[in-house]
């Protein structure tokens, strides 16, 4: 990463799939703010989609994550994991432009299948759980694209220094 920037791009084929009650897996799963939180006790909590995207998202950068890190139960041992990490980027402040590639439409005429922030929330989590940032409040700015490929789903993530 330079001090100035950093790009990453998660293919389809490094996105995770989410696993239905019968044991059948779907299409590369696109974190959504709406399936990244589910209630438990009054409380709202990480969900299993969740943090399996963070889980992917930190392997994909590189890092070894304890066995079976990504299940609930061995979740906590990632969590401490991760904040055992010398985050990357430890000051300034950040611009964060996501590109989200849907792999279906809405209609015809319609753009992709997605609102254009729903991923955003649990990107800028992902970034601080992999050890990308040590806070996701440095960045100071948002700017969210979708874009419809058929088939192809994805997310580049461009992170910029505002104050370089």
């Amino acid at each position: 990463m330079s001090e100035h920037g950093l790009s990453i791009t998660l293919r389809a084929d490094r996105l995770p799939v989410i696993r239905r009650a019968d044991g059948s897996r779907s299409n590369p799963y696109l974190p959504r703010k709406n399936r990244h939180w589910k209630p438990f006790k009054n409380r709202m909590i990480l969900s299993e989609q969740g943090r399996e995207f963070r889980c992917a998202m930190a392997s994909f950068l590189g890092a070894e994550l304890p066995d079976g890190a990504r299940t609930a139960t061995r979740y906590k041992t990632a969590k401490l994991w991760a904040e055992q990490q010398d985050p990357a980027i430890k000051q300034g402040h950040w611009q964060l432009h996501l590109t989200v590639f849907c792999a279906r439409q809405a209609s015809a005429t319609d753009g992709p299948y997605i609102d254009s922030d729903a991923c955003l929330a649990p990107v800028r989590d992902a970034l601080e759980f992999a050890g990308v940032i040590d806070n996701d409040m440095r960045i100071r700015e948002d700017h969210t694209r979708t874009e419809y490929r058929k088939g192809e789903p994805g997310l580049v993530i461009e992170l910029r220094r505002l104050d370089a």
